[in-house]
């Protein structure tokens, strides 16, 4: 068990550095395969305004700003701090601070909520988790 939480350890430092060094270009790096993903995404998931969501590997935010403008209350972790510097700059940009209400650098293995946070917040409407 001991060698499985240190391979898992491995993969998660070596997923850092990567989104680290490339979350500069990391937009710019998006193909059909992405774009499609997106557009499907858009089509099947319906978010209503003051819907909380929690987007998990947010990354720049392609996906948490698309749901920060169509209102939805948007917590955001991804373990990239540079990524997350992007996601910040976006933030601005797309004038949506008022729908953000916190960033974080965390791994979807060890989120700082509490059991059934995002669920209460919804008052027990269908919570939006987005695993990449």
């Amino acid at each position: 068990m001991e060698e499985k939480s240190s391979q898992i350890d491995d993969i998660k430092k070596f997923r850092r550095k990567y989104y680290d060094a490339h979350a500069r270009i990391y937009d710019g790096e998006w193909n059909e395969d992405s774009i499609e993903e997106f557009l499907s995404f858009k089509k099947k998931v319906s978010i209503t305004p003051g819907a909380v969501v929690l987007d998990i590997a947010t990354g720049t935010g392609i996906y948490l700003i698309h749901m920060a403008k169509s209102g939805a209350l948007c917590y955001g972790i991804d373990q990239s701090p540079k990524m997350l510097k992007h996601l910040n700059l976006r933030i601005k940009k797309e004038n949506v601070e008022q729908s953000i209400k916190k960033i974080s650098v965390g791994v979807a293995d060890d989120l700082h909520y509490p059991d059934q946070y995002f669920r209460a917040k919804n008052k027990w409407k269908r919570m939006i988790s987005l695993l990449k």
